[in-house]
């Protein structure tokens, strides 16, 4: 027996395969129109935290997101994003020093420090990517730094 309900679903179009029903969408999919519905919403927000903005998405798609992004913080100046990520390739599509870095320090604290803090950035910044780079020098480093840095202080 048919059952029929009424209200709204939710139908998108794919490059050769139109009327995909959305739970039949991929994850990464129904991620990025809710984030992107989060920022065109009414009011805007003023601040969005994104824990793992890459998730399930693949490296092209990562770019493209990146890209719809930066187009939207144009046009809403007031809007401030902050994303965490593990993906390397997401980190290529930004300036070393829009990458900060988390380590957990011995206490339980956390460290933070941005890319181009790295003791060694100068003479990496030409050769390679934001992604390459912290993909080669992990966060360690971060955690050392700061231990130092408490021990001078």
């Amino acid at each position: 027996m048919d059952r029929f309900y009424w209200g709204q679903q939710l139908v998108l179009d794919f490059k050769g395969a139109p009327d995909v029903p959305a739970p039949l969408a991929s994850e990464g999919t129904l991620l990025v129109i809710g984030l992107l519905t989060a920022l065109w919403m009414d009011p805007r927000p003023r601040l969005l935290l994104l824990d793992d903005i890459d998730k399930a998405l693949h490296p092209r798609a990562q770019e493209e997101l990146v890209a719809q992004i930066r187009k939207i913080l144009e046009m809403t100046p007031d809007l401030q994003v902050v994303a965490t990520s593990h993906s390397p390739y997401l980190l290529d599509h930004f300036e070393a020093q829009d990458v900060l870095l988390t380590a957990l320090l011995p206490d339980g604290s956390t460290a933070c420090a941005r890319l181009t803090d790295h003791p060694d950035f100068d003479r990496w910044k030409s050769t390679t990517r934001s992604g390459e780079l912290w993909s080669f020098v992990g966060e360690d480093w971060v955690a050392q730094q700061a231990i130092a840095s408490q021990g001078q202080g």
